[in-house]
């Protein structure tokens, strides 16, 4: 998470706090030179920071700030590596001593706002980054961290914002291109057309120049013969994309497709090593670069590569601008475009991708019409369907279990409806974390006559405790127009109907196809006059509403959502259909 700081640690430079002037911290601060020994101290740190060697940088630093504690810059540079170390609450006591001797120092706000989130704080990392960005307005790295905070916080509009701010003043990062390409999912600013050219603009920037790297692809033309399919994907441990690609590596015909899994992330766990296990190779390309993970694909010969990513999380799409194999495919992890033209198809679904979307696609949309794009299998140790909570409590209690950046005020508004229809109604939120953003959630609520007494907020907890607080409601609602995916099917699982508003895009269509698939058409609508009406009747059916509740999870099971062996199976005649495509036209170019 720090990498940008590790990078701009040099022995050569006199220090890595460069004010927008291009002054060092260290010519600003009123505590003068360093003594020799503190910075002899402090170069011998920075030569085991080049070096990796973390312990030996965090000797050597503490000896500097020992030697001389008004050492500001090397109080920094500790408080990084301890950090790192995840030694929060001293790396916090160093940086703030650097602040104390030089308020001036921008890139120990970055570093002190990077341990408030770990810590949860996430208004007090806002805070800091609101500082640096104002002593350095060509903050691009705090820009970008500040508009994923927002995102994070649910104010999308300004993510977007800060995220411009950010690539005009360093338009060559591609993560922050990427991270701004997923806020536009969640923002009210732009339409389909505008998000879609957006997309294109990320490939016309970073996968054009790389185009002379394309090849002819030396794969046997034989459209019977064993298939190499790889994933790529920076989420195979505890993830909801991992989840729900177990099933389908568990049930791939190994005698007729070889599986490839490049896991693009240090963090491992218990799924991490399940899903070791399935693929017949596993490889941890995390220190890999693009160029080097697209050579070995490549000497792999995968025939169909597979992006689980899009423009989320540590996202391999400049391995795939690179082309290394004949047919490449955008799945499951990004609700979008890649934009990439090297990127030949989306996997899909009729009802989420209706005909009419192609036009905002770079790919070919590959949809699925007998069952959804995906299949579900609810976890293992879900507590037990209780009794509709409303016949002991007297209300109906509404939940809204997805992630706050998704909750737009369009959203509120008809929330806000549906509670004044049901005067004696609930609204619990899951995901909204810290005082701060709840205090700004219950005014968004109260200038629309909803008192705060009616409103019930959590924020981030362990699974089994969400898992216990989601089923004392009785009612999901779903937003809107960005709709939930795991969420709804946890949700479902749990007993609760999900009221569903749909539009024309996949991003707003995913709970129309879900609640289709389970045969619940009913609780999908098209506009929010009908959402708060179905909402409120439903409310009022409190026999509807019980038996629903009992039969969720035998709907979910008799559904073909859950049918993992079939959903399988569909998959592999895409790839099969692909490759067979591929085949054809490389015979009419000869």
């Amino acid at each position: 998470m720090f990498n940008w700081l590790k990078n701009t640690f040099s022995s050569s430079r006199k220090s890595i706090s460069r004010l927008a002037d291009g002054k060092t911290s260290l010519d600003s601060s009123s505590s003068g030179l360093p003594s020799a020994q503190s910075l002899t101290y402090k170069i011998r740190g920075d030569e085991c920071l080049n070096n990796d060697d973390w312990n030996g940088a965090a000797k050597f630093y503490l000896q500097a700030v020992i030697t001389d504690a008004q050492y500001a810059e090397a109080h920094i540079n500790l408080g990084f590596v301890l950090a790192e170390q995840r030694q929060f609450e001293t790396a916090k006591y160093h940086l703030q001593q650097a602040l104390t001797l030089n308020p001036q120092l921008f890139d120990a706000r970055y570093v002190l706002a990077s341990i408030c989130e770990q810590a949860g704080e996430i208004d007090n990392a806002i805070d800091h980054l609101k500082i640096a960005v104002v002593m350095k307005p060509d903050f691009a790295e705090a820009f970008s961290f500040l508009a994923r905070l927002y995102r994070d916080q649910g104010n999308a509009n300004e993510s977007v914002n800060c995220y411009r701010k950010a690539l005009e003043i360093d338009p060559t990062r591609h993560a922050t291109h990427t991270g701004f390409l997923f806020s536009l999912q969640y923002s009210e600013i732009c339409n389909q057309a505008e998000i879609f050219a957006e997309h294109l603009k990320f490939s016309e920037k970073f996968e054009t120049p790389l185009k002379h790297s394309w090849h002819d692809h030396p794969n046997e033309l034989n459209p019977n013969r064993r298939l190499k399919v790889g994933y790529v994907s920076s989420d195979f441990r505890a993830h909801s994309v991992a989840l729900f690609m177990l099933p389908i590596f568990e049930n791939h015909d190994k005698n007729h497709f070889e599986i490839f899994c490049y896991y693009s992330d240090s963090f491992r766990d218990g799924i991490t090593q399940q899903i070791s296990l399935l693929a017949d190779h596993f490889v941890f390309c995390e220190s890999m670069s693009d160029g080097h993970l697209a050579d070995r694909i490549r000497s792999d010969g995968i025939d169909v590569l597979v992006d689980l990513n899009g423009h989320t999380g540590r996202t391999r799409l400049l391995t795939f601008a690179r082309k290394p194999a004949p047919i490449q495919a955008s799945y499951l992890g990004y609700v979008d475009t890649t934009g990439l033209s090297s990127m030949d198809y989306r996997l899909t679904n009729i009802d989420a991708d209706p005909p009419g979307n192609e036009r905002f696609y770079s790919e070919k949309l590959y949809r699925f019409t007998d069952g959804l794009w995906w299949c579900y299998r609810p976890a293992a140790n879900l507590p037990n369907v209780t009794p509709l909570p409303a016949m002991s409590n007297g209300f109906v209690t509404f939940v809204s279990a997805n992630n706050i950046a998704k909750i737009s005020q369009a959203n509120i508004a008809a929330w806000a409806n549906i509670l004044h229809a049901l005067p004696n109604s609930r609204l619990m939120l899951m995901a909204v974390n810290g005082v701060p953003a709840q205090h700004a959630m219950e005014e968004k609520f109260s200038t629309l006559g909803v008192d705060g007494s009616r409103l019930v907020f959590h924020g981030r907890m362990p699974l089994e405790k969400y898992r216990e607080l989601l089923i004392q409601a009785d009612i999901a609602l779903d937003t809107f127009p960005f709709n939930g995916g795991t969420t709804s099917c946890e949700t479902l699982s749990l007993g609760l109907p999900l009221i569903s508003m749909y539009g024309a895009s996949f991003v707003s269509r995913m709970g129309y196809a879900l609640l289709k698939d389970l045969n619940l058409s009913d609780l999908a609508v098209v506009d929010t006059d009908e959402y708060v009406n179905v909402a409120v009747e439903l409310a009022k059916d409190i026999d509807r509403l019980s038996v629903l509740r009992q039969g969720m999870r035998a709907r979910i099971a008799a559904s073909t959502i859950s049918d993992e062996i079939k959903f399988t199976r569909n998959l592999e005649t895409a790839y099969r259909g692909m490759w067979q495509a591929y085949i054809e036209e490389r015979s009419d170019e000869h």
